[in-house]
């Protein structure tokens, strides 16, 4: 049995999230991009096995825990609208719209031979189920927080592309894609004292 003798095509190493453009900052943990399916079976009237499966849902979701959790990003996590580039001392969270906010999300991380992997999601909802806002006075505080990806018109659900861009639109085919260089920029915000500071 050959064993691998070069980490050309391993991965590993740190990543930011990036929402609307803006880094999200601080995680704990692993961000895990999920993907799940429901099929039909089909049959016919020629034969009594399977001849297939048709895939009728299709569901993709980010999840990930977070540390930084600076007011502006907390208006997002709860669902207040335009609260990434809204300045506040304070969130508040009422009954809110039906329907999420709509935002881009960019994960950005390692690729290989020590390369950048970028995987974008044109559209995507902040839904978990709950959002607990966990206090522990032996560790940080953090958010769990749940991105639920949706097709664009085009039905791009997300592209995962080595290098420093992302695809950012496909057309007719496959192979017709736009791309454009990644935009993940730290601003800054007015926190709870009235003085600025980064998120």
């Amino acid at each position: 049995m050959a064993v691998p003798c070069t980490t050309t095509n391993l991965i590993m190493g740190t990543y930011k999230l990036c929402l609307n453009g803006v880094d999200l900052g601080a995680t704990d943990g692993a961000v895990t991009v999920s993907q799940s399916n429901e099929y039909n079976e089909i049959y016919t009237g020629q034969s009594t096995s399977m001849i297939t499966k048709a895939r009728t849902r299709q569901n993709v979701s980010v999840s990930a825990t977070m540390l930084s959790l600076s007011l502006d990003k907390l208006r997002v996590y709860y669902g207040v609208k335009e609260g990434l580039t809204g300045e506040g001392l304070a969130v508040s969270a009422d009954q809110g719209c039906s329907f999420p906010e709509e935002h881009t999300l960019t994960i950005t991380g390692p690729g290989l031979g020590c390369g950048v992997r970028n995987i974008h999601f044109p559209r995507v909802i902040i839904t978990p189920d709950s959002i607990d806002y966990e206090i522990d006075p032996t560790t940080h505080s953090k958010v769990e927080v749940e991105f639920t990806a949706l097709p664009s018109c085009n039905g791009l659900i997300f592209s995962i592309f080595d290098g420093t861009s992302i695809i950012s639109d496909i057309g007719a085919t496959a192979e017709s894609h736009t791309t454009e260089a990644v935009a993940c920029e730290t601003t800054s915000v007015v926190d709870t004292n009235g003085t600025t500071a980064a998120p």
